[in-house]
């Protein structure tokens, strides 16, 4: 999305996001499966029990989701890192809820774990590279950097820095 005319309204449903305190690997895989299996995420689903357990039962791991209407809509984790940084591991919207306003709401709140945003407008300039590759060029490996800041806006103005690393693979 490059303009910001494509952005949607917020939706008529009310979208409650809540923390999943409880460390869940069923949940998270369920998560993980649900969102990243249109986007070809791969790296977890080798993960046994004892993988995700000892991945969600963590300090620095938090994970968030969306409900409308008690369904969940979509989620994102936080990874709490050296220097007071949070990244956001991962973020996504179930299929069904893509689309009409649900992501940007679901990150719409001025907390996100431990940073304080203080304002719901924040500016996310990012730069990546990526690079296509195999014999019909239907690989897909892509690095980008994205820093999300309210501008000096207001403060606190803890900004979020975030690492994007993905793997695609487009069946020709």
């Amino acid at each position: 999305m490059l303009d910001p005319g494509d952005l949607r309204a917020k939706p008529d449903t009310d979208l409650v996001i809540a923390q999943a305190r409880i460390p869940s690997p069923e949940l998270n895989r369920y998560l993980y499966t649900a969102v990243g299996g249109d986007w070809f995420w791969l790296d977890r689903l080798g993960w046994t029990y004892d993988d995700w357990y000892r991945y969600l039962n963590r300090e620095e791991q938090q994970t968030w989701v969306g409900y409308a209407d008690g369904t969940p809509a979509g989620y994102f984790e936080l990874e709490k890192q050296d220097a007071g940084n949070v990244e956001i591991a991962y973020f996504g919207l179930m299929s069904n809820f893509m689309g009409k306003g649900y992501g940007g709401h679901l990150l719409s709140d001025t907390e996100l774990g431990n940073r304080d945003l203080a304002t719901k407008l924040q500016f996310g300039p990012q730069v990546g590279v990526g690079l296509g590759f195999g014999q019909k060029g239907n690989y897909e490996l892509t690095y980008r950097y994205q820093y999300l800041t309210n501008g000096g806006i207001k403060q606190p103005n803890d900004g979020l820095k975030m690492h994007f690393l993905s793997f695609g693979y487009a069946f020709r």
